[in-house]
């Protein structure tokens, strides 16, 4: 979906189909020999992997890259270069933690890779307040790191964390939270769950219960 300078938006056009679950659509841009490469990791986690895609005409058609993980049920896999490594976080369902209560982090000199080293201790966080990653992490105007997380205590994707990285490397993570977006009742929002800085703008999204008369119950949907 294209967004317009007037902030309007095109149709959905699908841009990768898969025979399971895909969302999280992790894309960045990649300099390879003076190139701009686009990559694109969405969630994965019934394939039971995580993988990585490269656009052959951005956005709109992608071919399969490299594999990252094996054998994982990882949601919303997050990329992150520091200028010498390469650090993937993912919350991991794993028999103990479950994807909305856990943040495990993991690193590796080279991208791509399918050699990623677990940080000692992992998971760095865990319980259903900060753990499970709310969109892609990013520099404030201090330029300082902040990670995104879902609060899903109550409700799934209740509402956002936004949490300073204050040591990130491939012995220790550390953060502590500096403020919370609640959704706005104004607009009858029940949960926000995805905060995405952009230049100027942010995106994300709102969920919304109504009352379905064929159903005689609330259903509920989501805006972006």
């Amino acid at each position: 979906m294209e967004i317009h300078e007037d902030l309007t938006h095109g149709p959905v056009i699908p841009v990768l189909t898969l025979p399971y679950h895909l969302s999280w659509p992790n894309v960045f841009p990649l300099e390879k020999k003076g190139k701009t490469e686009w990559y694109m990791i969405p969630e994965s986690n019934r394939a039971g992997s995580i993988e990585c895609y490269r656009a052959t005409r951005f956005p709109f058609e992608w071919v399969h890259d490299s594999t990252l993980m094996t054998g994982v049920r990882a949601a919303d896999p997050e990329l992150f270069h520091d200028g010498s490594t390469w650090f993937l976080l993912a919350s991991l369902q794993d028999g103990v933690h479950g994807m909305n209560d856990s943040l495990f982090v993991f690193h590796s000199p080279d991208f791509p890779s399918s050699d990623w080293k677990p940080l000692p201790g992992n998971p760095v966080i865990t319980g259903r307040t900060r753990s499970r990653m709310a969109g892609k992490m990013y520099r404030d105007e201090n330029g300082l790191l902040v990670r995104p997380a879902q609060y899903s205590k109550g409700d799934y994707g209740q509402r956002i964390v936004l949490n300073r990285v204050e040591t990130l490397s491939a012995t220790e993570y550390r953060e502590r939270t500096i403020t919370t977006v609640f959704p706005e009742r104004e607009l009858k929002a029940v949960c926000t769950h995805t905060w995405n800085p952009c230049g100027p703008y942010v995106f994300r999204d709102i969920k919304k219960r109504f009352f379905d008369p064929r159903w005689g119950r609330k259903k509920q949907g989501t805006e972006a």
